[in-house]
């Protein structure tokens, strides 16, 4: 109580000092007019009566609200609604910023939460996914007379697996990451032609590249690997035919011979998480790998288009040709 009585002494102490003030000047305006004092000290001790009753009256709701606030802050769950009402229009905005704040703070909780539940749920299939390839390897190292074409293909799906989610991770804070020059897009095509060129022969695929000295301004790293992605999904949904690859204008155009997509899912194939018909029968697919293309095309300031019919293949076009604008 007396720790409060202190608090409140000091929260009123502007207007003890004005009181203390305007008694003391008309003691010395009476004072030096010669005027008997006893009508201004009567008038103050009234006025300080009044003063104290109002006091009084002001200090037990002061402890009250100090006692309820102090009972929301021992809660663990403290709701703001239940704050004591405003008595100020500045104490009002108060309580109206805390609440504006609190429903900040709630949404980035539950962004949070729906981030970490994601990431959860990718890392999990990622484990099962890895576990694949790694048991290849193991009955493949069993064998008399190791195949090491095989051996290599799983150990590349390995190194797949692992790139992938080391770029899911990087891919939370892109901007920070970009390295912007002038790239030619043959080299960031050969790159990824170059990374799949085993595959191609392991799936007896055949490839088309048509080049075209373009230059355009990007970032390689990311620009290579939304390339490979999309050459993944092409080699991985490809049976038998070709998988063409086309620069034309400030675009690489990757078009293959594959299942392709329906059009009910085609709306949908970038988003996070969405696997669709093609991936339901795949069941490795995370639905995170157009996903990622998206992201980065996007923060890149790029364009991706994808086009396909079922039976007759997918073409992807990757515009990099936009006036380039870093996402935030």
């Amino acid at each position: 109580m007396i720790r409060l009585a202190g608090a409140y002494l000091k929260k009123c102490r502007k207007v003890i000092a004005v009181y203390i003030g305007i008694v003391t000047i008309f003691f010395i305006v009476f004072f030096l007019s010669s005027v008997p004092v006893d009508t201004v000290q009567y008038a103050a001790f009234l006025s300080a009566v009044l003063m104290c009753i109002v006091g009084i009256i002001d200090f037990a709701d002061f402890v009250r609200r100090s006692g309820k606030l102090h009972d929301i802050s021992m809660q663990q769950q403290m709701e703001l609604s239940s704050l004591p009402k405003a008595k100020e229009s500045i104490e009002d905005q108060y309580q109206e910023l805390l609440i504006r704040l609190e429903a900040y703070r709630r949404e980035l909780e539950s962004e949070a939460e729906i981030n970490y539940q994601e990431m959860v749920d990718y890392y999990t299939l990622w484990a099962h996914q890895i576990k694949t390839p790694i048991a290849a390897m193991k009955l493949l190292n069993q064998s008399d007379q190791i195949n090491r074409r095989a051996m290599e293909a799983e150990l590349f799906k390995t190194e797949q697996y692992v790139e992938m989610v080391l770029s899911y991770l990087r891919a939370g804070n892109l901007s920070s990451d970009l390295v912007l020059q002038r790239y030619f897009l043959d080299e960031i095509a050969k790159k990824a032609i170059r990374k799949y060129s085993s595959l191609f022969i392991l799936k007896k695929i055949e490839l088309e590249f048509h080049p075209s000295k373009v230059e355009v301004l990007t970032d390689e790293r990311w620009a290579v690997f939304v390339v490979e992605q999309i050459l993944s999904n092409a080699l991985k949904y490809t049976k038998k035919g070709k998988i063409i690859v086309q620069i034309k204008g400030d675009s690489i155009i990757v078009r293959d011979t594959g299942i392709g997509i329906s059009r009910e899912d085609l709306p949908r194939v970038m988003e996070k998480g969405f696997t669709g018909y093609n991936g339901r029968q795949d069941r490795k697919s995370t639905g995170i790998g157009l996903y990622l293309c998206k992201k980065i095309m996007k923060k890149l300031g790029h364009l991706i288009e994808i086009e396909s019919e079922v039976g007759k293949g997918t073409t992807v076009i990757l515009n990099f040709g936009r006036e380039f604008e870093v996402a935030e």
